[in-house]
């Protein structure tokens, strides 16, 4: 059977990614009902949930405890006319509510547009345009697909379709119809996969008949399907007597489904009209639900960048919390499993800081047979911008039942005080991870060194890289110095970087310079010269402390952020670079990895890929493992690149990681840097 490479948003639809309805015993369970103010849409980005009314934001903690709200969101919207009268579901990313804004009136929409407001006040910020020509009536809710930077809007009045626009520009790229089109849609969610739930009215508040959750798959390998079978997900059984069902979200943190219904006012047309006996008004809740533990044994559990959170929270998604455990205080990683053999490898990799006054020394230790077994001592630094970044394999010596228990232990007295000050990492690298790897050892090691800045740390490189290692019969010892924006010639200054080098013993060092320099090098060469030579100094010192250590010098990838850094385009940049990196490996001694090649073939060749983040410089996770790739296949097999026959995907569409793979094959093939 194939292993699925879980995040909590998967976990709670793993019957629907086999084709079916969950089990019985798999549907979620209702844990608290929260009253809220707003009758469309819930979004949630783990902090904090927003609800829309059809004419109001709000926010609220987790509590139900209400922060803010606008009640008057349509005030500085000029976009189009008539000016809109309603907000439908809603979603959050980075910080940014998007909502689906129409003028609605007696079953008809008018003037459809995707309305982002900013999360912190509520306050509008921009709207995206809709395609008339789609065929699109209205918009009952809107949903982000993060992975793809795409907007999905569903339509109450004709259900037939889901519409896809580009998060970014506004751009209309396709419709999906759904066979069969799920009755009076409400609200929609993207997965991480890709997979959409829908919420539907379809019930009879009138006749006690609930309403439901259905999904579909709307692509088709990597496009756009032409249609999606959707299956039933979910009975609403839950909900109160004269319930109606709106918009939903899953909790990035929790994996906990979230359900907006209404209650009490006699829906006709999308419009309330009066009430049922026993109501003088409506009443609108979130219902809240935890998934439960799969059946199958999840492949990867995250605990989500950012601070830890101050309270453990229950459910199927892992959690880190800061747990008194008698003379010890630790933060302690909660990964639920029903059964892990013995002599199974765990990797366990995390990213921590620290802020003034914490203490800097820890020892992470995981739970094996009710006692602490030591994994390693690290230090962590002070500021958020250059985390201790840990890399580290386990293999279990007894069998663990019910959940794996893995804590970061402060290892002198004087720190407890201060422990709840460690941060996560932030950026697009999760803060903290497990992944299993099975029971077979490989049979190949090297020790490896990272140096290198944001382009590394993004989606955690080495860890991708460790990961395709393995399932290739490699074993990759990492350490990693990535603090944001940093030349070879600050490196060769930070105190991290400097004590790794000092450790020596290293097989291979992979060294990515910030990309400013790499591009400055070829246009002026003579005020580059001090940049060359800071690669060969940073090359020296390594080689003093690991002799005939392979260095290899990562050819980075270009992007059109900063301008290109007054390279002029795509061409000129990718000349600059493809230059720096001949002189500065032949004067250093370097090989070179060609990253670059293998990222703009990517690009050219596939206008549907996100290879960048929304500041067009930092990658994706499908850049990101393009890179990956790339620097394994240098690694460790220059002369005859290739993978063996069950490579790792690293959580990609098996398709679209097939497919980079042979970009980096043959990128390394004719790499003649």
């Amino acid at each position: 059977m194939k292993t699925l490479k879980l995040t909590p948003m998967v976990m709670i639809v793993m019957g629907i990614l086999g084709g079916c309805a969950p089990k019985q015993s798999q549907v979620p369970e209702l844990v608290r009902v929260i009253q809220v103010q707003g009758r469309q849409g819930v979004a949630c980005d783990g902090r904090y949930y927003y609800v829309s009314g059809s004419t109001a934001l709000y926010k609220y903690k987790l509590d139900g405890t209400l922060l803010l709200e606008n009640t008057d969101p349509f005030a500085d919207i000029t976009a189009g006319d008539p000016r809109p009268n309603h907000i439908g579901d809603i979603d959050v990313l980075d910080g940014e509510i998007y909502a689906g804004c129409e003028y609605f009136m007696d079953g008809v929409g008018k003037n459809i547009q995707t309305a982002v407001y900013d999360a912190a006040t509520l306050e509008y910020k921009r709207s995206l345009p809709w395609e008339p020509e789609s065929g699109q009536k209205e918009c009952c809710g809107l949903a982000v697909d993060r992975g793809r930077g795409l907007v999905w809007m569903a339509d109450w009045v004709d259900g037939t379709c889901l519409y896809c626009y580009r998060k970014d520009s506004g751009e209309y790229v396709g419709k999906v119809a759904l066979n069969p089109a799920p009755a009076l849609q409400q609200g929609i969610f993207c997965l991480d996969d890709g997979k959409i739930l829908i919420s539907s009215d379809d019930g009879d508040a009138d006749a006690d008949k609930p309403d439901h959750l259905y999904a579909c798959n709307p692509f088709k390998g990597r496009s756009l399907a032409k249609e999606a079978a959707t299956e039933m997900f979910m009975e609403m059984s839950s909900f109160t007597k004269a319930g109606e069902i709106e918009g939903l979200t899953i909790n990035p943190l929790t994996g906990e489904l979230v359900v907006l219904s209404n209650r009490g006012a006699r829906i006709v047309l999308g419009m309330p009209r009066g009430f049922y006996p026993g109501y003088d008004s409506e009443i609108h809740e979130l219902y809240v639900f935890r998934t439960v533990f799969p059946d199958v044994f999840p492949a990867e559990w995250i605990v989500p960048k950012g601070e830890f959170p101050s309270k453990a929270t229950n459910g199927s998604a892992a959690y880190a919390a800061l747990e008194d455990q008698g003379a010890d205080s630790a933060w302690v990683f909660h990964f639920p499993a029903r059964k892990i053999p013995r002599g199974t490898f765990v990797e366990f990799d995390w990213s921590m800081s620290a802020r003034k006054g914490d203490w800097e020394h820890y020892r992470a230790e995981y739970s094996d047979g009710g006692e602490w077994v030591p994994i390693k001592e690290f230090d962590v630094l002070y500021g958020q911008s250059h985390p201790a970044t840990e890399l580290s394999t386990v293999r279990l010596g007894n069998t663990i039942r019910n959940e794996l228990k893995i804590r970061l232990l402060p290892v002198h007295p004087d720190s407890v005080s201060n422990v709840s000050s460690a941060i996560l990492t932030r950026k697009a690298y999760t803060g903290a991870k497990a992944l299993l790897l099975g029971n077979k050892a490989p049979q190949d090691s090297m020790k490896v060194l990272f140096l290198g800045n944001s382009n590394t740390y993004y989606n955690c490189v080495p860890a991708l890289m460790k990961e395709i290692a393995w399932k290739e019969g490699r074993f990759l010892d990492i350490e990693m110095s990535t603090k944001g924006g940093q030349t070879f010639a600050q490196h060769l200054t930070l105190t991290r970087t400097m004590a790794l080098v000092r450790k020596g013993g290293y097989d291979a060092a992979i060294l990515q310079n910030n990309t400013k320099p790499m591009v400055q090098v070829a246009l002026f060469p003579e005020e580059g010269a001090p940049l060359v030579q800071d690669c060969v100094d940073l090359c020296d010192s390594i080689r003093a402390y690991s002799p005939g250590a392979r260095i290899i010098l990562e050819r980075g990838f270009p992007y059109s952020g900063k301008d290109f850094w007054g390279a002029g385009g795509w061409e000129g940049m990718n000349e600059a670079l493809d230059k720096t990196a001949e002189i500065m490996s032949q004067a250093a001694g370097t090989e070179v990895s060609p990253i670059g090649q293998a990222s703009e073939k990517a690009r050219t060749l596939r206008d549907d890929l996100v290879l960048y983040q929304s500041d067009h410089a930092h990658p994706t996770l499908t850049m990101s493992y393009i890179k990956a790739c790339v620097n394994y296949l240098t690694l460790c097999c220059p002369d005859n690149p290739s993978f063996g026959p069950s490579p790792a995907d690293c959580g990609l569409d098996p398709e679209l990681a097939a497919w980079l793979r042979g970009l980096s094959v043959e990128a390394v093939r004719n790499n003649n840097l």
